[in-house]
């Protein structure tokens, strides 16, 4: 048997070889790995809105068409991927883009501080209902609440609405922590921010911290300038005082900035610690928001609400509904931080439901702020939930109602209808004082027509000087209105002393009696300053005058009708 020996040099070259191998695989881990890290941030290089119900503009395709107006991020393009927002998912799909579904929600914000000068409101063009002009009152409250303007529309993603050129310094979005590491360099972005006017070249710094306020991790810088424009939007800038605007009908870029967490340096070692995002801006940056992807960050946001009802009829709203996360929010903490103006609430902390209920004859829109917590009560949020209270019109068209009185026998009513849809009855009440009101009888209505229908009742009634009468009109379906009040006037059988009615009031005052029914009524506040200016005088009846006092503010008022004094307090 001859054994056989292998050269000395194929095994040098095959080890060689082997080290080749094991040197090529290291380089492209790195090469691809250094690679991945250097493009976790930058810029954005297509955006989806819901402008007139879906817009898309991109670096190098842009939309020709300008939004003016309110409109929410649905989605961006990053990397040659497309992500959704989560507001409105099945609209992206309806035309066609194919994307990895996200849910993404607006940091809650504090501490945005204006300059001296030079900080705007920005607002789509059409926003406050004038093309190419301002708004005659601004379309927000003044002095105005600069962080709501980074966070409202729906999931607080409005493209259309923001600040400019912010005070120098960090705006502070706050977290209770990191709930999800292992999304950390998973390559879909956590941090969005926006731009939407005119960059400078100074750059803006974003970084994370504890909950002492100290970073963790590094800081990244934006450079707005070098990030792609991706489309134009048109808007006004207004003063924060609302009474002029330095830009009108303007054409601004539209611009947008991603990152993922692990450019920030976060990693498992340390992104326990993080506790917020602070973003220091250089007195020139453009806000529309800033915003997370939901399950990444330990965050309670509140999204605002609407509601719709009519007049004198509870709403309950399911105000946690749209709020995030649904399993960190905690319903006892659920509390009003403004009451509505014309409404009363009652809130359900087992639910989280809030009941409002409009005022009497109260019609129009009401606004409330509720805040929630997440469990603890450690980190809250609010939002603003608007009401539109809608007016009742009832199908009955009634053209007059009046009567006539017949000493010591009794009053003759009268009154005529245009046209009715789905009347039932008529109820006749009537009134001493104008405010305590007593059912005198039924008159059934015509039901269905369309030709003028009169009716007529008699009541065997007697009285002393003036008796109210009214129309309580109800239709089939229960829903009620009343007509004007008719003031019938009967001999007195002896003096009466002047009576004023209701008193309190808000709206009308009645004078009834006296001795001096023809002089002229004169008004004065507890300073002797005459008010009369601010009311109006109807005489319904001899020696009966109805007071509008409607116009004068809440106080105690002296009036003076010839040698007659009367006081009365307007609530």
């Amino acid at each position: 048997m001859v054994n056989s020996i292998m050269p000395r040099t194929f095994f040098y070259r095959q080890k060689l070889s082997h080290w080749k191998v094991f040197t090529w695989i290291v380089a492209a881990f790195l090469v691809n790995h250094l690679s991945a890290f250097s493009q976790s941030h930058g810029g954005a290089t297509r955006i989806y809105t819901d402008y007139d119900g879906f817009w898309t503009s991109a670096t190098g395709a842009i939309n020709p068409v300008q939004p003016d107006d309110s409109h929410h991020l649905l989605g961006f393009t990053w990397q040659g991927t497309v992500y959704s927002t989560g507001v409105n998912d099945s609209q992206m799909t309806l035309e066609g883009v194919s994307y990895s579904p996200q849910v993404y929600q607006a940091f809650p914000v504090r501490n945005v501080q204006a300059k001296s000068s030079g900080t705007y409101i920005g607002l789509g063009q059409i926003y406050d209902g004038v093309n190419d002009g301002i708004s005659s009152p601004p379309p927000f409250s003044v002095p105005p609440n600069l962080s709501g303007f980074l966070t409202d529309g729906l999931q607080g993603l409005d493209y259309g609405t923001g600040v400019a050129n912010v005070a120098a310094g960090n705006v502070i979005f706050d977290f209770s922590g990191i709930i999800d590491p292992l999304q950390i360099g998973d390559g879909i972005p956590d941090i969005l921010v926006t731009q939407f006017a005119n960059p400078s070249g100074t750059l803006d710094e974003i970084f994370l911290t504890d909950a002492s306020g100290n970073q963790v991790g590094n800081s990244l810088t934006i450079n707005h300038n070098g990030i792609a424009v991706l489309g134009q939007w048109i808007a006004d800038f207004y003063e924060l005082n609302g009474n002029s605007a330095a830009f009108t009908n303007e054409s601004r870029d539209l611009r947008l900035w991603v990152a993922d967490l692990e450019s920030f340096g976060i990693n498992m070692g340390n992104y326990e610690t993080v506790r917020s995002l602070r973003y220091r801006l250089n007195g020139s940056s453009d806000l529309a928001f800033a915003a997370y992807k939901v399950g990444v960050f330990d965050i309670v946001a509140a999204n605002n609400d609407e509601g719709i009802t009519t007049m004198e009829e509870p709403v309950v709203l399911d105000v946690l509904e749209n709020d995030l996360p649904e399993g960190l929010l905690d319903p006892t903490y659920l509390t009003i931080l403004a009451h509505p103006a014309n409404g009363s609430l009652s809130v359900d902390t087992n639910t989280g439901t809030i009941s409002y209920t409009p005022n009497p004859e109260f019609f129009g829109m009401d606004q409330f702020t509720y805040e929630i917590c997440g469990a603890g009560g450690l980190q809250c949020d609010e939002a603003l939930v608007t009401i539109e209270v809608q007016q009742i019109f009832l199908p009955v068209d009634l053209l007059n109602f009046s009567g006539t009185v017949h000493q010591g026998k009794g009053i003759a009513l009268k009154w005529a209808t245009a046209f009715e849809k789905n009347s039932w009855y008529y109820q006749i009440q009537s009134s001493t004082d104008g405010k305590n009101w007593v059912v005198q009888g039924e008159v059934e209505g015509a039901g269905f027509s369309s030709k003028t229908t009169t009716y007529r009742h008699f009541l065997p009634l007697s009285g002393d000087g003036n008796v109210f009468f009214r129309l309580r009109q109800v239709d089939q379906d229960g829903k009620t209105t009343y007509s004007e009040v008719w003031a019938a006037n009967f001999e007195r059988t002896q003096p009466r002393e002047l009576k004023v009615y209701p008193n309190p009031s808000d709206r009308e005052l009645w004078l009834d009696g006296g001795d001096s029914c023809e002089e002229e009524i004169r008004i004065y506040d507890l300073f002797g300053r005459e008010k009369t200016n601010l009311i109006k005088c109807v005489t319904d009846a001899p020696c009966l005058n109805r007071l509008e006092i409607d116009r004068l503010p809440q106080g105690i008022y002296i009036g003076i009708r010839g040698e007659e004094f009367f006081r009365f307090e307007k609530n």
